[in-house]
């Protein structure tokens, strides 16, 4: 798959086009891509189109958490459901105000190349959202770009939808937020030095700074499967600021049951599977230590890697 920030360097060939802000890359994403990679012809090429910044940003003036998903894992979901294509467009003021007419003509037409174009009952692009599939209809009616309607995807009779995946998220409903993604939601990130703490306590952990953009759960303690050098072990991951010996920004120290070793400067992927217990203040490390090791126990029993 090939990755393009400016529009006007992809290759131009006939495309079949899906536009949004794929946030998550949940199965309602991976419906839309899939469509569009079985409708394309041959010599045709898959383009997935979506913006280097969420509009929220723009249009609220907010950064910070509050993504599902990063840049590179964007990248990653969207070439393993086959798209050609990945195309961050800057969505600025020129964006915001350019009309759903000119987006169809100038960016669809001439620069995409758009013959198919795969979208949902929610898809909008233009000012004010006027262009919607009502609006992609007309437009094919007049001779323009096929259109291929596709339904939203479901979880337990209700739309998946990125809303809906962080507000289970908020929840800390990890089994629901997982079912919806169709993939584990986690952090995957260099291990940095903590505290070492955990090794005295006869539990060795391994920290990390999760990436800025993604949302957070709830803190907590959390069941986890962690990918590292090839190997992948069950974990006990603790989300937030360990309230009884630090009150650090928040971070992500997991234990990796059955690893005893060295994995500073390594890049590990930690995968949150079901929420376990609220993190909470222990009167001394000793308590402590007897909770992490019923955390552990617990997490065994659930065979995350089985």
């Amino acid at each position: 798959m090939q990755f393009f920030d400016d529009i006007n360097k992809i290759p131009p060939l006939p495309s079949a086009v899906v536009i949004g802000k794929f946030d998550g890359m949940h199965l309602g994403h991976k419906k839309l891509i899939t469509t569009a990679v079985r409708e394309k012809q041959p010599g045709m090429q898959t383009v997935v189109f979506t913006f280097s910044e969420p509009p929220s940003k723009l249009l609220s003036g907010t950064c910070g958490r509050g993504q599902l998903i990063t840049g590179a894992e964007r990248k990653a979901l969207a070439e393993a459901f086959g798209a050609d294509v990945l195309a961050e467009y800057p969505f600025d003021e020129h964006t915001r105000k350019m009309s759903a007419e000119d987006f169809y003509e100038n960016i669809l037409r001439r620069t995409l190349h758009a013959e198919i174009i795969a979208a949902g009952p929610d898809c909008a692009f233009g000012y004010q959202r006027r262009g919607d599939l009502a609006f992609l209809k007309r437009m094919e009616r007049e001779g323009g770009i096929r259109v291929v309607p596709v339904d939203k995807a479901q979880y337990l009779g209700e739309d998946i939808s990125s809303t809906r995946i962080k507000a289970a998220l908020g929840a800390g409903k990890m089994e629901h937020v997982n079912a919806m993604l169709g993939y584990e939601y986690g952090f995957r990130s260099e291990v940095v030095h903590g505290r070492h703490l955990g090794h005295s306590l006869g539990f060795p952990t391994i920290n990390q700074n999760p990436p800025q953009e993604k949302a957070l759960p709830p803190f907590g303690v959390y069941a986890a499967r962690v990918t590292v050098n090839g190997q992948t072990y069950a974990g006990v991951a603790n989300v937030g600021v360990k309230p009884t010996v630090s009150s650090d920004a928040p971070g992500v120290e997991t234990h990796l049951i059955g690893f005893d070793g060295d994995l500073y400067g390594e890049e590990a992927d930690v995968r949150l599977l079901s929420f376990l217990r609220p993190e909470r203040k222990f009167q001394d490390l000793a308590s402590l230590s007897a909770q992490i090791e019923t955390d552990r126990k617990t997490v065994l029993e659930r065979n995350v890697i089985g």
